[in-house]
């Protein structure tokens, strides 16, 4: 066995068997951070949706840095902007300390923010029942547009124009940063999975299956394709001239970013698929059933597979939008009972595995990566900070 993967079995082991037993003396102890600092602006990290970060993460093992639990339950996963994380509830914007957790400021926001905020030049940009603009530093809201309201998707903000789908009318708008004036509209069916926006280009797919490809600056359609089950549950994913989408058969797609051109499609398992996350040749998806993927980017071959079974063989079944996140060479993947952080530079143990570690935990809704440590969202109201052990 090489060092690397026998320091990887072991600290699976050691963190699989040890971290089982919540609250135990023997629990691994934190190592202490000089920087906790990170960048996790917005959702999936960029507006592409890549699910990517240079961070590391807690890559060799991992214990609870801190816990905090909101006032108000979240609504969508926390960012992070420095020293500083960014949390919206159901009628608050608080802003927290990485060191501690504990809250620092807090601001109230319009409405419930369905799905979480975005941070660019100094605004945190967010939806619930309006779209609103809120100053960090100065702790007020610039602006709101509330004629955009109810069931809103979070915003994807990229050349100045905030993004969002509305279910109760059926399109898509784009709206001014500076201003939160709505700069145009779209019809489509209902959308309600985050959008992803690169090159000019954002794109939205519907409740009928449908994916849209927008056009940023005018609201122009540049295309349309329709996906063989008329059901998405995952967000698009672009990547260089591709653009990735997962439906609820558990099929992946990938189309011309520019044309709309299908360029390859992998049927993967019996259930839905989520947001993958993309690495440099490599994408990275998780399926309903706890299966974790690594296909070829390009034709969509299976590269290597895994699973979030427990250590019994009991699968990790979620359900929620539960997608990878990768960061450096470790892919964090989040299951309805543990966050699993798995090794993709490495060749599996003698057992097969990949996995570096395991951390037990119940309701996990999402995770991201910032700095050297991982954020989850467990249940309605708890945010946990994961980081390096001693």
């Amino acid at each position: 066995m090489l060092p690397s993967t026998r320091r990887r079995f072991l600290s699976s082991l050691s963190v699989g068997a040890v971290l089982g037993l919540a609250g135990c003396t023997s629990d691994p102890e934190p190592a202490p951070l000089d920087d906790p600092s990170g960048s996790w602006p917005t959702y999936r990290h960029s507006a592409s949706n890549a699910g990517r970060t240079a961070d590391p993460g807690p890559r060799d093992g991992a214990s609870v840095h801190w816990r905090t639990r909101t006032s108000h339950s979240l609504r969508g996963p926390p960012i992070v902007v420095g020293d500083r994380l960014y949390a919206a509830t159901t009628q608050t914007l608080s802003e927290r300390s990485l060191d501690t957790g504990e809250q620092t400021d807090g601001l109230l926001i319009p409405s419930a923010a369905d799905g979480g905020v975005t941070f660019v030049d100094g605004l945190v940009v967010g939806s619930g029942y309006s779209v609103f603009g809120v100053d960090v530093e100065r702790g007020y809201r610039v602006w709101t547009s509330p004629e955009l309201n109810g069931g809103l998707t979070a915003p994807v903000v990229s050349d100045g124009v905030a993004v969002v789908g509305v279910e109760h009318t059926g399109n898509v708008y784009g709206v001014d940063v500076e201003a939160g004036e709505v700069r145009w509209a779209v019809e489509t069916s209902a959308v309600e999975a985050q959008l992803a926006a690169a090159e000019g280009v954002v794109y939205a797919v519907d409740l009928d299956g449908v994916l849209h490809a927008v056009d940023l600056d005018s609201g122009s359609v540049r295309w349309r394709r329709r996906l063989d089950t008329h059901s998405s549950d995952g967000a698009p994913v672009v990547e260089g001239d591709s653009v990735y989408v997962g439906d609820s058969d558990g099929t992946l797609y990938a189309f011309d970013a520019e044309t709309g051109s299908e360029q390859w499609r992998r049927g993967l398992a019996e259930s839905t698929l989520y947001t993958p996350a993309v690495g440099e040749k490599t994408l990275y998806v998780t399926d309903r059933n706890g299966g974790v993927h690594a296909l070829s980017a390009r034709g969509g071959s299976t590269e290597w597979s895994a699973s979030t079974a427990g250590w019994f063989g009991n699968p990790s079944h979620v359900d929620d939008d539960i997608s990878p996140v990768l960061a450096g060479d470790t892919l964090y993947v989040p299951g309805d009972d543990a966050i699993h952080a798995f090794a993709v530079d490495e060749d599996p143990d003698l057992f097969g595995s990949r996995r570096q570690w395991k951390v037990p935990f119940r309701g996990v809704e999402s995770v991201l990566v910032a700095g050297q440590r991982v954020y989850a969202v467990s249940g309605l109201r708890t945010i946990v900070a994961l980081g390096p052990t001693q």
